[in-house]
């Protein structure tokens, strides 16, 4: 500690005499130079001082940055204590010098061996949370991100481990439960029983240790979930989805069984999911080495055999019972007995009150036989359930293989789920409805504009403007593309409007999949080098500009549903549209409702959490036509960190005042609460998996939200 000489009472300094401000950053209370200590400011120059040395350069007086602006790596609770220390308010940083060692305590392990509260300025006794007590514990070798879960004996967290700078699980025993020496040697014992099972269906642990009273043990992080949050978001899953799992966790049970452990507890929390959505087991919370007493009444009624809930011995029986229950679980998002307690469950096991009518006759056969009450009928171990498992997966696999289409599709919609986009369009009009022509009214001729040079005389000049002209598509130049109503909704999800212009050469959508950056369009390069949005490319709905003055698009508020035509103009003619020379993307809503009414019901659903419904109304009164339509798209993405909610309500009218002038009005709301950012990733994550998210992007909640509403009228009169 340099500068000690300044350590002296403030009357034995000689006046006017101070140090170097170069050497001592001044705090925001003192005024220009200024030197007066003060117990805050030595609290505040030492805060200085740690930003310096973890930044390269002294913090600013005022409006000091947060210190993992400048430096992302530093820890959180390091950074949060700096930056409470570093306040420009002497009375928001730390009470005094000691309260301030204390925070340094606990998070760097150094002090008393044991953190269960601290004493306050004021004398009282504070608590600190489980939260805390785990920073303190862990602070030199994790950073503490957020809680996973909690269940009876313990908390599950996300921590990053400081050394090999991964992500990893961290399963911390309750703070009531650790005062039982009982309870941490059983919670010991639960983690060397997994670290002795090295299997790809089982959660490898990496290491178990303890600080004081804060016991806990690393294991890997399984991003995905747990099987029950699967069935939870996503429904009750097809069969030859669930079909390679059950065969990987009863080769991993094999695996456990073989090495004399008995899980006692499998359900579908304990099933994890990790990023490349394999189902592995977890939690040996309440295991048993065979050779060792295992009778008791514990784990989870709804999985738990019979003998386990009455409390008898129990041998791998149980474990296959809980499989069985399990693939009950999966393919129907239900438990196979549902009871108020134990007791009432018990009771509908030992009558085998399972329903297994609904399911394939092989499959009913090896559900029956897995959920017999008594555990001799069962299987005789996790080898013969896996093996007779493989046949029944064969032989339903085959069987609905050979179902009709339509039946696949009926049967996909009643459990919820779908390998693709599965539509359905329920039309229901006026039995005289009759299907309006098409207007023709075509954008293709800006294009094919030409003077007329009869002779060489020189005329006066004389504006000419062309909008629209109409022309057939096979006269209609290379340089402009169209689209039908056909093309845009028979056969697609109407989820992206790359869809929609596949077929038009030069034209290109990227960001499909990540709603909070939107799609951006490029037309021969004009586009792909904007930063921000899409630039040099003009896009209208109508006639109406979806553009920016900056030459931004903003396309949250289009509903490919409601779009009967799409017309794209590349080359000069686009320049007409003025800043968008990169080429025009024109979209006209349909407009061709019979009379009186019509209305349309669309439902989708597809692979990765994907679903979206619209409702649309339209109908024709003489010279009025209009319509209305409403919808939303959820997406949870094929990356982590994906997720998009987008609900939208558009409406259009049109009127006719003669045959040469309309009025169309239209109104655009459009709402996306959530819409999550996964981030770029490196070659080496991309490598490692492809679906995984930016970690900094999801520690930062990287995401945006949209309410935009959009109304405009629009007079046309034909000359």
């Amino acid at each position: 500690l340099l500068g000690w000489q300044w350590a002296l009472p403030t009357q034995e300094i000689p006046a006017g005499v101070r140090p170097d401000p170069i050497f001592t950053p001044p705090p925001h209370e003192w005024s220009a130079g200024e030197w007066h200590p003060t117990p805050a400011s030595d609290q505040w120059q030492l805060a200085a001082s740690c930003f310096a040395i973890l930044t390269g350069e002294l913090p600013p007086r005022d409006e000091i940055p947060p210190l993992r602006w400048v430096r992302p790596d530093c820890p959180a609770n390091v950074a949060e204590l700096l930056d409470r220390a570093l306040a420009p308010n002497p009375d928001d940083r730390y009470h005094s010098v000691a309260s301030l060692l204390r925070g340094v305590e606990k998070i760097s392990g150094s002090g008393t061996p044991a953190l269960s509260g601290v004493d306050i300025a004021s004398g009282e006794y504070k608590a600190v949370s489980e939260e805390d007590r785990l920073r303190w514990a862990t602070g030199d070798d994790f950073e503490v991100l957020s809680s996973l879960g909690s269940g009876t004996f313990g908390t599950v967290w996300r921590v990053r481990d400081l050394t090999l700078q991964r992500e990893v699980a961290m399963k911390v025993l309750h703070p009531s439960v650790a005062k039982s020496d009982a309870a941490v040697a059983r919670f010991r014992r639960e983690a060397q029983m997994a670290a002795r099972l090295q299997h790809p269906a089982i959660v490898p642990i990496y290491d178990w240790d303890s600080k004081g009273d804060v016991h806990w043990y690393v294991m890997e992080l399984e991003e995905e979930g747990s099987v029950a949050d699967l069935v939870r978001r996503m429904g009750p899953r097809p069969f030859a989805e669930v079909s390679p799992q059950i065969d990987l966790i009863l080769d991993g049970l094999h695996a456990a069984h073989e090495n004399g452990i008995i899980h006692r507890d499998l359900k579908p929390e304990n099933l994890l999911i990790d990023r490349y959505r394999r189902w592995r087991i977890a939690d040996f919370g309440i295991a048993n080495a065979m050779g060792e007493e295992w009778a008791g009444s514990s784990g989870t009624p709804a999985f738990a055999p019979p003998e386990q809930l009455l409390g008898e011995p129990q041998g791998v029986a149980a474990d296959l019972f809980a499989v069985a229950a399990i693939v009950f679980f999966a393919l129907t998002g239900a438990a196979p007995f549902v009871g108020e307690d134990g007791r009432a469950i018990l009771a509908q096991q030992l009558a085998g009150s399972a329903k297994l009518d609904r399911f394939q006759p092989e499959l009913a056969d090896w559900l029956r036989k897995g959920l017999a009450a008594d555990p001799d009928l069962r299987f005789t171990d996790a080898s013969e359930m896996q093996s007779e498992w493989r046949k029944v997966s064969r032989a339903v696999i085959e069987r609905e293989a050979r179902l009709p289409w339509g039946a696949r599709v009926a049967k996909a919609l009643r459990n919820g789920f779908g390998a693709g986009a599965i539509v359905v369009a329920a039309l229901a009009g006026s039995a005289h409805s009759a299907r309006a022509q098409t207007r023709a009214d075509s954008i293709r001729a800006d294009s094919i504009r030409a003077a007329q040079r009869d002779s060489a005389q020189s005329l006066s000049r004389v504006h000419v403007t062309v909008t629209r002209a109409d022309e057939t598509e096979q006269r209609a130049p290379w340089a402009v593309g169209m689209q039908t109503k056909a093309d845009i909704q028979t056969g697609q999800a109407t989820l992206g409007i790359d869809e929609v212009l596949n077929n038009i050469p030069g034209v290109y959508v990227d960001n499909r999949y990540n709603y909070s950056l939107d799609q951006r369009l490029s037309i021969r390069g004009a586009g792909s080098r904007a930063n921000f949005g899409i630039r040099g490319v003009k896009v209208l709905i109508d006639g109406v500009p979806q553009s920016l003055p900056d030459g931004q698009n903003e396309l949250n508020n289009l509903e490919l549903g409601d779009i009967s035509r799409v017309e794209v103009l590349r080359g000069s003619a686009s320049s007409l549209y003025g800043n968008g020379s990169g080429g025009v993307i024109s979209f006209t809503t349909d407009m061709s409702a019979p009379d009186p009414l019509d209305q349309t019901l669309r439902f989708e659903m597809g692979s990765f959490g994907t679903s979206k419904w619209q409702s649309r109304t339209s109908g024709r009164d003489g010279s009025f036509v209009g319509s209305l339509s409403a919808s939303r798209t959820i997406v949870n993405g094929f990356r982590q960190f994906s997720n998009a909610d987008l609900k939208q309500l558009n409406g259009a009218a049109d009127y006719a005042f003669s045959s040469n002038t309309t009025l169309s009005l239209r109104a655009f709301a459009t709402e996306m609460p959530t819409a999550l950012n996964p981030g770029a990733l490196t070659a080496a994550e991309y490598a490692a998996n492809r679906d995984s998210a930016a970690a900094t992007n999801i520690r930062r909640d990287a995401s945006k939200a949209i309410s935009q509403n959009q109304f405009s009228a629009r007079l046309q009169h034909n000359a």
